[in-house]
């Protein structure tokens, strides 16, 4: 299964919203994108990962951040950590084929 990224609202400067993307560029001019986790909110880079021009990312995407999140369950809270481990595609790429 894949999982959809959307892109950032032009707002949306630092990522704040869950499973979203922002292209930028890097000092030497290479492609640089970064992504919101769809699970726990943690930014990320895909560098490293090639991205075709559908916008599907390889390899798949591990969330690299050890968050601690609480959740309410029926039998109290409980301190789970994120992990996210999914192929992604970006939604509306439009930057062609190439690595990151």
């Amino acid at each position: 299964m894949t999982h959809m990224i959307k892109p950032a609202n032009v707002q949306d400067v630092w990522l704040k919203e869950r499973g979203r993307y922002r292209r930028g560029r890097t000092a030497e001019g290479k492609l640089s994108v970064s992504i919101s986790c769809p699970r726990c909110g943690g930014v990320a880079s895909l560098s490293g990962h090639a991205i075709d021009a559908q916008g599907d990312v390889t390899p798949s995407v591990v969330c690299p951040h050890d968050i601690e999140q609480v959740e309410l369950r029926p039998l109290g809270e409980v301190t789970v950590k994120c992990d996210f481990h999914e192929f992604v595609r970006l939604e509306g790429w439009t930057e062609g084929a190439g690595p990151t």
